[in-house]
């Protein structure tokens, strides 16, 4: 396999693993900024080194290590969106109790 292949396959795999990183560290920004520049990098990897019979074995390993990734972002990211969601609701939860509780003093 062309070492320039290899190269340019390990770059993505540094953002993928930078976007993981991120994905714990709650920085969903920077996950963002990090899909955009993986989404680059992809396209113009597969540009440069498109997918054929002679590197059909070596992609079809790292695609699939790469959906697996991508499984395990979209969990945090789920995860994260339940404990917005949770963090919502009590915030609403609290906002009434305050204004039931300032009704009743007023009164």
């Amino acid at each position: 396999m062309n070492l320039d292949v290899e190269s340019s396959w390990n770059a993505i795999q540094i953002t993928t693993d930078a976007m993981q990183g991120a994905a714990a560290n709650e920085d969903w920004e920077q996950v963002m900024e990090l899909a955009a520049r993986r989404h680059q990098d992809l396209m113009e990897h597969f540009k440069r080194f498109p997918v054929g019979p002679d590197n059909a074995e070596y992609y079809r390993e790292r695609i699939n290590d790469m959906l697996r990734n991508e499984q395990e972002l979209q969990n945090l990211a789920q995860d994260a969106r339940k404990q917005v969601m949770r963090a919502a609701i009590a915030n609403n939860q609290n906002h009434r109790a305050v204004g039931a509780y300032l009704k009743t003093a007023v009164r």
